[in-house]
């Protein structure tokens, strides 16, 4: 009777809750793992019938792997799980990534990262020793960010064409700034994209200005999409602000319109996910000021452009003048020369 009884508790416990199926308890904690300690971060509401996004972290020399990882907190609740080992000495050697690289390969199953959801990301030191991580058969990681850092050249696994994708963030002051701006040209034609951004005036820190584009980035290289959710520019996302700003500063600027009703709109997602991101588009974009605009709290201004349909960005001169105009299907090409245009009214 207690064994029948035992069974029906069992069965009443949603599968989600059961104690025994959670690898790690939620929220934050430390694990022992292949001779490492381990700093983890699990979503409060982690469900085994679900798949989740990893972000593998290692830390710089000197550093903590908690240190690093609480710059990519935000993406928990994003359904992202975040492990950050601990080098067993000040930095990072080959024979401990190997140790990470196996336990991590042990983990996937049982914390249920789904297909094109293994991400590395590593700052100095850490970055250095990426490599040793990430290329490789396996596990198969999708992405890989070098911060104050970059790939120094080397093997890379034949998937990573068709697979992986690369990202290089810097300080334009930082030591490695030539090893980051390099990683592009490095990986050309061996990973599927690889992208380089720095930020200006910064030495060899974190480049904190640039961490909500990293996580816009992560999120399109998984192929997800909500309209206006997009960290790719410092946004200005309140109308009347942005008008102040642009009365005082007369700069040329660039206005992004969105709708939420476009949830399933197949040009709305390209927009985000691509053209955004587009090399030429961010290095022309970033010279202008950029703003966001929700449609539907907007639609008189968006009206008075002479729009009709989202997405529609508006690239405007000096004193708030339209210069270009783009809806629907937007292309990066034409879109980065009317950017570049008017960057060089400044």
């Amino acid at each position: 009777m207690r064994k029948v009884l035992f069974v029906l508790i069992l069965l009443l416990v949603p599968a989600g809750l059961r104690a025994e199926e959670r690898p790690f308890p939620k929220g934050k904690s430390t694990a022992s793992l292949g001779g490492l300690s381990w700093h983890v971060e699990m979503p409060a509401k982690w469900d085994p019938e679900r798949e989740y996004s990893l972000l593998v972290c290692l830390h710089g020399a000197g550093a903590t792997g908690e240190s690093l990882a609480s710059w990519f907190e935000p993406l928990v609740p994003d359904d992202f799980i975040l492990l950050a080992p601990q080098a067993k000495g000040p930095a990072w050697n080959k024979p401990d990534v190997e140790i990470v690289r196996g336990v991590v390969k042990d983990l996937l199953p049982k914390l249920r990262i789904g297909a094109g959801r293994l991400h590395a990301t590593g700052f100095s030191s850490g970055g250095m020793h990426l490599p040793f991580l990430v290329f490789e058969d396996a596990p198969p990681f999708a992405t890989v960010c070098f911060m104050g850092s970059g790939f120094g050249g080397g093997k890379v696994p034949a998937r990573a064409k068709r697979e992986m994708a690369a990202l290089a963030l810097v300080g334009s002051k930082d030591r490695f700034f030539g090893a980051a701006k390099e990683t592009p040209k490095r990986l050309e034609g061996k990973v599927r994209r690889a992208d380089f951004l720095s930020q200006e005036g910064l030495d060899h820190e974190i480049p904190d200005q640039l961490i909500p584009y990293y996580y816009s980035w992560l999120r399109a290289m998984e192929g997800r999409f909500h309209p206006g959710q997009d960290g790719s520019f410092p946004w200005i996302d309140d109308l009347e602000v942005a008008k102040e700003t642009l009365s005082v500063s007369k700069a040329p600027a660039f206005f992004f319109f969105f709708d939420e009703k476009d949830r399933d709109d197949a040009d709305a997602k390209r927009f985000q996910i691509e053209v955004l991101l587009d090399p030429a588009v961010q290095e022309q974009g970033r010279l202008l000021t950029a703003v966001k605009v929700d449609r539907e709290l907007e639609e008189e201004y968006f009206a008075s452009l002479g729009l009709s349909k989202t997405p529609a960005v508006v690239v405007m001169k000096p004193g708030l003048v339209p210069a270009a105009k783009f809806e629907g299907k937007i292309d990066a090409k034409p879109l980065a020369t009317a950017l570049r245009a008017v960057a060089a009214t400044r």
